[in-house]
């Protein structure tokens, strides 16, 4: 065998290699991956017909007591008075701001 031939062999071999590598990671592609079936709980009480639950009155039946932070209803303050946006740029239209250089 020559030279010539021998790097012919090896180039075929080499060919061969990367098809058949090419061939395999296709198929691997193609194949389903491990399925997670989901399966969904059923529970023998789920929606069946069952009697209300004996009424409550909430109104009577002991004294509650709560701690912690108390409603801002209970805090009763004057909304304070906020000039209309029009009100504003007349007045500084008519009293101009002149800003002071620091030092003077």
């Amino acid at each position: 065998m020559t030279l010539e031939n021998l790097v012919k062999a090896l180039w075929l071999l080499s060919f061969l290699l990367v098809l058949l590598a090419v061939a395999l990671s296709a198929h691997a592609q193609t194949q389903a991956p491990t399925t997670n079936t989901v399966i969904i709980p059923d529970h023998p009480l789920h929606a069946t017909q069952q009697d209300l639950a004996p009424a409550q009155n909430v109104l009577t039946g002991g004294v509650t007591v709560a701690h912690g932070e108390r409603p801002l209803s209970d805090f009763r303050t004057e909304p304070k008075r906020e000039l209309p946006l029009g009100d504003v740029a007349r007045y500084y239209r008519t009293h101009p701001y002149i800003p002071q250089k620091e030092g003077q």
